[in-house]
């Protein structure tokens, strides 16, 4: 964080009376500037760079996105902890590329979500084509309150936990992927999948992804382990998060509660730089229109 970027910070914080603030702890107090509503918690500058904010539970939404939006503004890259954060306020955080960094989001009292606003990579726009990406697939079949998931044994992913999928064949459809990577890799055949969100994946090696989700709430035959990986039924509420892919706490809980919505990640590796999630949106726009079979 560079001098002005303090100044600025120091300048809007009032920490409560008998307190003072440190770095790397959360310090209670009023962040005040002119134009924006008095926002109270406790505001922190974390040591290896950036902000921490807690606003307190009952703080309007409205008054935490105007504050994030200006703290963003000045190139802060900031931290927020969120106490039980309505769908809306999430929706909104995400547009502006708040991502999850612990806790489940529309499951957790407390939340952890971040944004640089100076990501070493920038997220790859949702708007037009997506050029020189493989094309990928997901399936997420839900059981009542249990969703299928599988240990990868090998290839993209190795080690980790995530819903049957892979690259598409020639000739084949979005749709027809979906349903033979479960089938190939669990032994089920999914019925009237559905699909549910869009995600583009850019990597700092220039790799790109370019993927589909869907979810379906039946299937035939009986999950079985494979060369591929092995079959795992886990709670909606218990989603091992740590064992997935970075990005997947920022939209698959989102998915998992009937939500449609398009996505983008710039990555290093399985390191998580920068995202924009947007909520409600189509998933179709952003498929090219000879694989939507």
């Amino acid at each position: 964080m560079d001098p002005a970027q303090q100044a600025a910070l120091s300048a809007w914080f009032t920490p409560a009376p008998g307190t003072l603030p440190h770095r790397g702890k959360l310090c209670p107090g009023l962040l005040s500037a002119s134009g924006l509503a008095p926002l109270s918690g406790r505001f922190g500058l974390r040591r290896r760079g950036g902000a921490m904010l807690a606003p307190n539970p009952s703080s309007p939404g409205d008054a935490v996105l105007a504050w994030a939006d200006r703290l963003l503004a000045e190139g802060v890259a900031l931290t927020l902890l969120l106490d039980g954060p309505s769908p809306a306020l999430l929706k909104a955080l995400g547009r502006r590329g708040f991502l999850p960094r612990a806790g489940k989001p529309l499951q957790a009292a407390r939340l952890m979500l971040a944004c640089d606003p100076r990501p070493a990579l920038a997220p790859p726009s949702l708007q037009g084509p997506f050029p020189g990406a493989q094309l990928a697939t997901l399936l997420f079949v839900c059981r009542g309150d249990e969703v299928l998931l599988m240990e990868k044994k090998r290839g993209h992913g190795a080690g980790l936990i995530n819903g049957p999928g892979g690259k598409l064949e020639s000739g084949e459809s979005l749709r027809a992927c979906a349903l033979r990577e479960a089938e190939e890799e669990l032994g089920i055949r999914g019925k009237a999948p559905r699909l549910c969100a869009e995600l583009r994946f850019e990597d700092e090696d220039g790799s790109r992804i370019h993927g589909f989700a869907y979810r379906c709430e039946a299937f035939k035959g009986a999950p079985r382990e494979s060369a591929e990986g092995k079959p795992l039924w886990v709670s909606r509420q218990a989603m091992p998060y740590g064992r997935m892919w970075a990005d997947d706490r920022g939209w698959l809980p989102w998915v998992l509660r009937g939500y449609r919505l398009r996505a983008s990640f710039a990555t290093a590796g399985s390191r998580l730089l920068a995202g924009h999630l947007v909520i409600d949106a189509a998933p179709e726009e952003g498929m090219p229109a000879s694989l939507a079979g």
